[in-house]
């Protein structure tokens, strides 16, 4: 079976073979590719039909259609052979001026190439190429700084405008504006401008510093400037640049060389430059001269050979390689000092630092700096023994003083110790007086001692602060306490005022600042006649616990002069002849005091007017301790709160202050300024049903004194429950006294302290307060009762009255007490008793008492230590600790009153 059949094939297989399913199958397969024959015969036919049939328009239409594609390709060859022509034209332009460029920069090479060494010849050339090169028919360069123009170099051709001369074209053309164009320093300008020239081209660029430089071409037509030409005057100008520049390195170069060959000459110091090899290279004449050998006679000579036998302690060639380590950057070496031998044979000192680099061919070189100490050694010699001997004086000064003090102060121990057990018998009121004015001599004599001792301390550099916490409260009433006798008996005023912001609780140096406030209240009574003497402080600044408070010590004195005023603080300086005279003493205490405020951070100053009283203040940096506030700070039994208090007065500063005093203790306080004042302000309290529970009245009032108005108020009813405190004199007449006994709570003395008024003041307390308003106060004491009965004691001591005056006042503390004369007495003693304590005085003779203390120890070894108190009249920094060391266990320096005594038996001892 044939798969679809053509149907004339069909039709004849029919017609002549009949039944095709009897056939071979190789015949039916022939007949298969037979009827595929006559199938694709068919379609071929009917595709030639189908183009056969196409009509004539169609035809046309393809002709037109062909005969367009043919004109564009015309039109596009004729172009691209006129772009080819156009190409090959501009290849010819750029070609020719490639090689014009190719010559001009053979050419500038060649220039270049043939560069020497003077730059205005380079230059020169460098113009003259630009201007053959550029066609130009005249070229200048010029150097422009700030307003001055300098012409460098000028260039013209053969034909060139006579008129025109070198420097003349920048007038001509400078002065006209340009047209500059954009993005560059080049400048065209086309007439009409004044000059010669159809065309002016100048570049103008930067330079080194503030300079700029500017080259001038001038032509005799019209031109325009290439690209290749604008390209080539860019190269010129970079060669014109770095010409100028190497000019300008040359010129600075040459200028550091005169400079260096200027130093090196003319140096004190020796200069050797050697090789590699240590062989010099340079020689200055500092060298020629500390040597001795000229440059001629060294140069290429091992430097090693001309430091001579003498410098064997350092090896020149042995260290020269420590510093010609791998590396480029220059290193240095160690200076040594050493002797040398010049070559006249003398011996020298110099001192040699060596250093090492590397030069341009990588070799190493060492550069050698001599400078000959031979003087300075001379002069550190000298120097150093007069440091020695400065040093020897210095240690004999502190030694003589040390002498000094324990020369005056033995006798003195004896004097005041005499005086003080004196002061405890019976004597009448003449003695009294006469033992009164012999203590306060002797006091005198010690403070001098004392400012001297001081003085020197801070000479030395030897005075230490000692810092603690301490209370300026009590600090202020102590030192008031201890003045107010003082003040008393020349009829003046003492008192002191804390500002409110001020706290009391502090660290510092409080016994350095109680020194320098006591000179200060001291010299106030001293220069004052009449009126008052006063303290104020006051902080300055306050940062984070750290404070900065100033003092003020005022008073109505005599004043001091300006020029006074400018040597007050000098040491041994009293303000003139006469003060000294009239009122004794060294001049130290200013000085010491000064020195004293600078050492804890402050200062010191005066404000003073002739007979207008003085102002000394101070400044000083403390820590503050509490940030509280006085009255939150105060101990219950110290508080007044809930009182409420009128001070009466007629002085405006004692009444400020006293007020500021309660109210800093919690109370309520007003103030009046006479008794009517006072009377209707208590009465007023009392109508409105808020009376006051204390006055405080002065003596001393206007029109009504203080006793008058008490007076008065005793016969007040509606006052019955007021208490009246006065504050007045010790000696107040009796009978005023005794009429007013039963109404006054109180008598007070000025100043009056916080203590006293707290006695006075607080609820439960009555009578007299112990401020000596008794009327029974005086520089007489007491004996000290019996706390250290039947104590044994070895009072060790050289001196027979200060043995008398300490076995007196051992015995008055009821001590059993025994003497020895020197240390070995000592020892024999102890061997034989045993004793609660030894009083051992440092300086005896035979034995004294440091080799008799580290004795005992050494003989104690282990068994029960028997405690040693250091008696000394040294008083130098450093005395307490020597006696420490010796194996002593505290100190005591001369003189000592009953009551130190007591409080250094209290630190050995406990009391029987």
């Amino acid at each position: 079976m044939i798969d679809h059949p053509h149907r004339l094939f069909q039709r004849q297989i029919k017609r002549y073979l009949g039944d095709v399913l009897s056939l071979p199958e190789t015949v039916k397969t022939l007949m298969q590719v037979v009827n595929e024959t006559y199938i694709q015969f068919d379609q071929d036919r009917g595709m030639l039909e189908r183009a056969f049939d196409l009509s004539s328009e169609e035809m046309v239409e393809a002709n037109r259609e062909l005969l367009r594609h043919r004109q564009n390709l015309e039109r596009i060859v004729a172009e691209r052979t006129r772009d080819l022509v156009e190409t090959n034209d501009r290849l010819v332009i750029e070609i020719r001026e490639r090689r014009r460029a190719e010559k001009r920069l053979s050419l500038l090479n060649e220039c270049l190439l043939s560069f020497g060494i003077d730059s205005r010849e380079n230059i020169q050339r460098l113009v003259a190429l630009c201007g053959s090169q550029l066609m130009a028919s005249q070229v200048e360069y010029a150097v422009l700084s700030g307003d001055s123009l300098k012409p460098i170099a000028y260039w013209s051709r053969g034909n060139a405008d006579p008129r025109l001369n070198p420097g003349k074209a920048f007038t001509a053309v400078l002065s006209e504006s340009a047209f500059r164009e954009s993005g560059s320093d080049l400048s065209i300008l086309h007439p009409p401008f004044s000059g010669p020239f159809q065309t002016a081209v100048y570049q103008k660029f930067s330079l080194s510093g503030k300079q700029s430089g500017i080259l001038f071409l001038g032509y005799g037509g019209q031109i325009i400037l290439s690209e290749a030409d604008r390209e080539y005057l860019r190269i010129l100008v970079t060669a014109l640049q770095s010409e100028e520049e190497r000019r300008r390195v040359r010129a600075e170069l040459h200028q550091s060389r005169k400079t260096l060959s200027f130093l090196a000459k003319s140096a004190h110091d020796g200069i050797v430059v050697t090789d590699q090899h240590g062989q010099v290279t340079y020689w200055n004449p500092a060298a020629e001269r500390i040597f001795g050998y000229t440059k001629t006679e060294v140069m290429g000579k091992p430097f090693q050979e001309l430091l001579g036998p003498a410098a064997t302690d350092v090896d020149y060639a042995a260290n020269r390689p420590k510093l010609q380590r791998p590396g480029k950057e220059p290193l240095k070496g160690s200076t040594a000092e050493v002797p040398v031998i010049r070559k006249d044979g003398a011996r020298v000192q110099v001192e040699i630092s060596l250093s090492s680099s590397l030069d341009t061919q990588g070799e190493w070189y060492t550069l050698s700096i001599v400078r000959d100490i031979t003087e300075r050694k001379r002069w550190e010699n000298s120097l150093k023994k007069a440091k020695e001997d400065a040093e020897s004086a210095s240690k004999a000064k502190s030694q003589f003083l040390a002498n000094m003090s324990h020369e005056i102060r033995t006798p003195l121990n004896g004097i005041l110790g005499m005086m003080e057990l004196l002061s405890t018998e019976h004597l009448s009121d003449r003695q009294k007086r006469f033992l009164k004015m012999a203590r306060s001599s002797g006091d005198s004599l010690l403070s001098v001692i004392n400012d001297i001792l001081d003085f020197s301390k801070i000479e030395a550099g030897r005075m230490e602060l000692s810092l603690i916490e301490f209370d300026l409260h009590n600090l202020l009433e102590d030192l008031i306490g201890f003045l107010r006798e003082s003040a008393r008996r020349k009829g003046l005023e003492l008192a002191y005022d804390i500002g409110e912001d001020v706290p009391l609780s502090l660290r510092g140096d409080a016994c350095r600042i109680r020194q320098i406030l006591i000179n200060l209240l001291g010299n106030g009574i001293k220069f004052t006649e009449q009126g008052n003497v006063s303290v104020r402080v006051a902080v300055l600044s306050r940062d984070r616990g750290r404070l900065r408070l100033k003092f003020e010590v005022s008073d109505t004195g005599i004043g001091l002069s300006e020029d006074m005023q400018q040597d007050i603080f000098e040491a041994f300086s009293q303000g003139d002849g006469s003060v000294t005279r009239r009122f004794g003493g060294t001049g130290l205490g200013l000085a010491i005091a000064k020195q004293l405020a600078q050492m804890m951070g402050g200062t010191m100053g005066v404000k003073s007017q002739p007979g207008q009283g003085s102002t000394f203040w101070f400044t000083l940096a403390l820590e503050e301790q509490k940030v509280l506030k006085p009255e939150e700070d105060l101990h219950p039994d110290e508080s007044l709160e809930g009182l409420k208090i009128l001070v009466v007065d007629d002085h405006e500063t004692d009444r400020t202050m006293l007020c500021h005093q309660l109210r800093g203790l919690g109370a309520e306080a007003e103030k009046a300024e006479s008794g009517r004042r006072a009377l209707h302000v208590l009465q007023s309290a009392v109508w409105h049903g808020n009376p006051y529970d204390f006055v405080i009245l002065g003596a001393a009032l206007p029109m009504t004194n203080g006793f008058d108005l008490a007076k008065v108020i005793q016969m007040d009813s509606s006052l019955d429950d007021l208490k009246l405190i006065v504050f007045a004199s010790p000696d107040i007449p009796r009978t005023n006294r005794e009429n007013l006994e039963y109404r006054v709570h109180a008598y007070l003395s000025k100043p009056i302290l916080r203590t006293e008024l707290l006695k006075a003041l607080r609820p439960g307390d009555s009578g007299e307060a112990s401020g000596g308003g008794n009327g029974n106060e005086g520089p007489m004491q007491k004996p000290f009762s019996s706390s250290f009965a039947g104590r044994r004691i070895l009072l060790v001591e050289d001196n027979e009255v200060n043995q008398e005056v300490g076995k007196a006042m051992l015995e008055s503390l009821g001590c059993r007490v025994e003497v020895a004369s020197n240390g070995n007495e000592c020892l024999e003693r102890i061997a034989g008793a045993a004793y609660d304590v030894i009083l051992m005085d440092c300086q005896m003779p035979e034995l004294d008492g440091y080799e008799a203390t580290m004795i005992i120890r050494q003989q104690e070894s282990g068994s029960s230590r028997i405690p040693i108190l250091a008696l000394t009249a040294h008083a130098m920094e450093g005395d307490r600790d020597v006696c420490l060391a010796a194996g002593m266990d505290d100190y005591l320096s001369k003189p000592f009153t009953v009551k130190q005594l007591v409080e250094a038996l209290n630190r050995l001892i406990s009391p029987g």
